[in-house]
């Protein structure tokens, strides 16, 4: 039968792991929409006639610039962010192995998180998303150096 104090263990470090992937999927639906919103900004400054006036073409320029910089800023950050997740993660499933190695009762509890292909597909698509809003960012802002 399993003892008291195992059980809090295994809930604080669930509680850890399910705080995290909440973190995750907040950091990448707001990378989303930031990105939807980022990418009509710049879809309304491609329509905007450049002919109106010399500072208002100037304007449009810097923004066409400014907007994949930022795209790109806010998509570095998530990353960093699942990194961040990531880590504490992975620790507080090293706690749980070193918990699982020290008695047979620990056993007993269940898994902290998915393993196997479910936990992969889950973390490659948080990071895949992520790396293909940043590679359309950087393809946005070369695209916009080399004409305009």
């Amino acid at each position: 039968m399993m003892d008291e104090p195992d059980f809090k263990t295994w809930e604080l470090l669930r509680a850890k792991i399910v705080h995290e992937d909440s973190w995750v999927q907040q950091r990448v639906l707001w990378l989303l929409g930031t990105t939807a919103l980022l990418v009509t900004a710049y879809a309304v400054l491609c329509t905007v006639r450049t002919d109106v006036s010399i500072p208002q073409t100037l304007l449009r320029g810097y923004l066409m610039l400014l907007l994949p910089v930022f795209g790109l800023v806010l998509t570095a950050l998530v990353l960093i962010g699942l990194i961040g997740s990531s880590l504490a993660m992975r620790a507080a499933h090293e706690d749980w192995k070193k918990l699982l190695n020290s008695t047979d009762e620990r056993r007993q509890l269940p898994a902290l998180h998915s393993e196997g292909y479910a936990l992969g597909f889950a973390r490659a698509s948080s990071w895949g998303t992520c790396v293909i809003v940043m590679i359309a960012w950087v393809v946005i802002f070369v695209l916009t150096v080399h004409l305009t």
